[in-house]
């Protein structure tokens, strides 16, 4: 097996190309050039006689599925000699392929060349406290870190560049300073420089652009600074509250949180909706915080933990397991979930859920034995089976045990007519309740505007103060 001599290019011309790099091209090693898309690879083609490999991004539109040949296909050169692979920049920025050959452990060697962040920020005349270096296919923005500058390269196309600066006003404040820089270093060179929110198309960018955003002037927190402020809440210098906290002491705070969010999405109260879901994800990293004092579990096992359980269990996204309806992809769901967790019978998955409230319980369980045919044939049918558990209600009514059964079984029938009509029980139970809270309200503002106090004016009053707050809010 041959060695494979990767040398970088640089990020310019062929003024970044040293006498020690040509020396090594001057030898009889076959050479292969990633693409012909550079200045340094036009000026050497004069003198060196390089196989390009621009053939493979004709032959595939995925970048990842061209590294994979690139770097299959110079290790079936390697097997027959040694040989020399020229890439733009650096071999270990963003090359890939060179990666791959790394991992399967071929006899590299290496002669390393100024990269396109050297170029960027030379030409930039910026001194970075730190950076990180992305290809524009991978932003995101769930990998953002707002206290490093973003080098953002691979921005060949109008089109990219236009969705990465939508990519970056969903993550960065719109006052974020940005730079973009065409052919860095050449005499060709183009920078534009402005913030997010005034961004125009002034450079068509080439093979040669790079985007690099300044780290956020304003404070913008992360999921790793709400780690932090727990960390912190929860040390000796922190909250007296949030410091003597135990998974215990913070189940009805959980509840409430969820709750206070189910409450914002059925009033679509959006901006509401933003501040529960964060205070519900506090209780999530303020329970892994404990934990993590205790040495059980971090947050990171926690993460790890919910991540691996959906790559498993969507093996139809991220395996090739095909499923095309929902029905399936639920039947799935289920199939995995219950023999991952060793659940062989079919009453021990309708015992899975008992740890939810009682309403959302009997709803799991109905809905479970729904799915298997076990239902009723209609409406009609189960109206008369809740009417029918109402006369065991009042016939049990001298029998303070019987009547406790029979109560019990009246609510799961309800509930069971909730889930054939199509609602959740707990739903409606909720929304009543702020229904009859307005109602009260009502009752109590009707009283005072009369010189009354709703705890004292009597059973005759409280009624009749009800009918008309159930008159006046008929569409609460």
């Amino acid at each position: 097996m041959g060695q494979i001599l990767v040398i970088g290019l640089g990020s310019t011309d062929l003024s970044a190309i040293s006498e020690k790099i040509l020396a090594e091209l001057r030898t009889k090693k076959k050479i292969f050039l990633r693409t012909k898309a550079h200045e340094a690879a036009k000026d050497l083609q004069a003198d060196f006689d390089l196989f390009s490999l621009d053939s493979f991004y004709e032959e595939e539109e995925d970048l990842e599925r061209v590294d994979e040949k690139i770097a299959s296909f110079l290790e079936k050169e390697a097997e027959k000699e040694d040989l020399i692979y020229l890439v733009p920049g650096s071999p270990f920025v963003l090359e890939r392929a060179v990666s791959l050959m790394i991992e399967k452990g071929l006899d590299l060697d290496f002669i390393n060349n100024q990269s396109a962040a050297d170029v960027v920020f030379a030409s930039l005349k910026h001194i970075t406290s730190g950076y990180r270096t992305l290809a524009a296919k991978d932003v995101s923005i769930h990998n953002i870190d707002y206290s490093l500058d973003l080098l953002i390269q691979e921005i060949d196309h109008e089109y990219i560049l236009d969705e990465l600066i939508l990519k970056l006003l969903d993550s960065y404040p719109s006052s974020a300073k940005f730079s973009l820089i065409k052919n860095g270093g050449l005499d060709s060179q183009e920078i534009y420089t402005d913030r997010l929110e005034n961004y125009q198309r002034k450079i068509i960018p080439n093979h040669q652009t790079s985007l690099l955003v300044y780290k956020a002037d304003q404070e913008r927190y992360t999921f790793s600074d709400l780690l932090q402020t727990t960390d912190i809440l929860r040390g000796p210098e922190g909250c007296p509250w949030d410091m003597e906290k135990t998974h215990e002491d913070l189940r009805q705070d959980l509840l409430e949180e969820a709750y206070e969010a189910v409450y914002a999405i059925n009033n679509n109260d959006l901006d509401n909706l933003c501040e529960e879901l964060g205070d519900l994800l506090f209780q999530v990293s303020l329970h892994a915080q404990i934990a993590y004092e205790n040495g059980d579990f971090s947050i990171n096992d926690v993460i790890n933990s919910i991540n691996s359980k959906l790559i498993y269990r969507h093996p139809h996204v991220f395996g090739d397991f095909k499923l095309d309806k929902s029905s399936k992809v639920l039947q799935n769901w289920d199939s995995i979930k219950y023999s991952s967790r060793d659940i062989n019978k079919f009453w021990q998955r309708l015992d899975s859920s008992k740890g939810n409230p009682s309403t959302l319980w009997a709803y799991d369980i109905i809905d479970k034995v729904t799915r298997i045919g076990f239902d009723w044939s209609n409406k009609e049918e189960i109206l008369e089976k809740v009417k029918e558990e109402y006369r065991e209600v009042v016939g049990a009514l001298n029998s303070p045990t019987d009547l406790e059964e029979e109560l019990g079984d009246l609510l799961f029938t309800v509930v069971n007519l909730c889930h054939y009509l199509g609602y959740e029980a707990e739903l409606l139970l909720t929304s009543a309740c702020h229904k009859f809270i307005a109602r009260f309200k009502f009752m109590e503002d009707l009283a005072e505007d009369q010189g009354l106090d709703i705890k004292e004016i009597g059973k005759d009053k409280l009624e009749e103060f009800w009918q008309v707050s159930k008159n006046k809010l008929e569409v609460i």
